[in-house]
């Protein structure tokens, strides 16, 4: 796990993340990925910002 919360939603949310799923090599950039909240332990999934 990371040290501080590093992923960013587009809310402001600080999240630890889980896992990180690219989109093959057809798109450069595009990631998604799950994070937890550190205050809640609620998991989220985090789309790529268009």
């Amino acid at each position: 796990m990371e040290a501080v919360p590093a992923l960013q939603t587009s809310d402001d949310r600080s999240l630890y993340r889980l896992t990180q799923n690219r989109h093959g090599n057809l798109v450069p950039g595009l990631e998604r990925s799950f994070g937890v909240e550190p205050e809640t332990g609620t998991v989220r999934y985090v789309l790529p910002q268009s």
